[in-house]
Formats: C-alpha cells, structure tokens, sequence
C-alpha cells in the first residue's frame, strides 16, 4: 500500500508541475538558442537542485545523452528540449514543451509486487488508481526478460478530457527493488511518441 501511495503521490506531483511549466518551458527554449558555445559548455556539467533535500547535486550531459548524479543511470533524452528539472538517488525528473518524464527508484519485495506488471490488464488498473475518472485505453503492452532481468514497457491513450494525450511507461526489476520510468505527454504526435518510447525504453541502468 505505501507503494502504491508514493507512485500515486509521484504522478500527482507530475500533474501539479505540468501547470507551473507548462509556461515557461518555450521562453527558456528559445533563451538557450541564443547562449554562446562558451555558455553551452559550461552547462555540460549541471548542477541542479535536488527539490526533497535542497542540495546540489551533479549530473552531466553531452548532446542529448544524460548520465544521472550517482553515474548508474544514463538516458538519451528524446530532442534537446528535454532537460532536467531534479536528480536525487531515488527520483530524477525531466521536462520539456512536449510533457514529463520521471525516474524512481522503488526498494523492497513489496515494491516489486505492486510496480511490476505482467499485463495490459494490471497496467491499466496501476493507471486508474492514480487517476480518477480515466478514459481511454491501453495501446502496447510488453513483458520481456533480458539477462536475468525482467522489464516491462506499456502506452496508454488518454481519450477524454485530460492535459495529457499518453503516458509512457517502462519498468525493470533488480533482486531487492525496481526503478519505474514514466513520460506524461501533452501532444497526439506520433513521432515524438516513439521517441520518447526509445528513450525509455532504451535507457540504461547499472547496479
């Protein structure tokens, strides 16, 4: 149950920073185009502050490719409007014009239980517990194994009235916890949707 709380409580949060972002996101965009290469190399290494413990902590980033502060995790974000807003051990965040993405790290065997899904049917239900009133469906599914490790991918179609047109999700299991990876998009793009599913999909984490 506190597991099913916290990804409740994460995805609410992600609802909450859509509206504050949502308006600054295109201004910062076009603010960046305009530094100089000196400037853009200086933010190669960003030093971004952790929003729960309010302390500095150093991710890094070259071109799209971003490696998290503890170095375990390295994502190749979908397009360079993509950046990241917070990196903790347990909870990285990323935004863009385009939506909202996040990494969490989930700990214990009952973690696993409730993160972990082994269907579209399970997936779905996951959604609808965080989501009041959720209209529309599930659109992929897939379970896979990949060096001892299970993972699973899934899309859902948002069909009624809701900010967000899909969310993106992959998840992969380690012996003692499990990281989730969720995307929150804005748009019906179809392109941008298979990027952000490589994205996820594709990135990479080392224990």
């Amino acid at each position: 149950m506190k597991n099913q709380i916290k990804i409740a409580a994460i995805l609410l949060l992600l609802l909450i920073g859509s509206m504050i972002l949502g308006t600054g996101c295109k201004s910062n965009t076009k603010m960046k185009e305009q530094k100089t290469e000196d400037e853009e190399r200086e933010e190669d290494n960003q030093t971004i502050i952790d929003g729960k413990d309010n302390v500095e902590v150093q991710g890094s980033i070259e071109g799209t490719t971003y490696v998290s502060s503890a170095g375990n995790i390295t994502i190749t974000l979908p397009d360079a409007g993509w950046s990241c807003e917070s990196d903790a051990s347990d909870y990285i965040t990323f935004s863009s014009p385009d939506g909202m993405m996040n990494i969490v790290r989930m700990d214990g065997s009952e973690a696993i239980a409730t993160s972990m899904f082994h269907s579209a049917e399970e997936y779905l239900a996951y959604l609808k517990g965080t989501t009041p009133n959720l209209e529309g469906e599930v659109t992929s599914f897939e379970v896979t194994q990949t060096d001892g490790k299970n993972s699973f991918s899934g899309v859902f179609h948002y069909t009624g009235e809701n900010e967000f047109r899909y969310t993106v999700s992959y998840g992969i299991e380690f012996p003692d916890h499990c990281y989730l990876i969720n995307a929150m998009l804005r748009t019906e793009d179809e392109m941008i949707l298979e990027e952000v599913q490589t994205s996820i999909c594709e990135c990479q984490i080392t224990e």
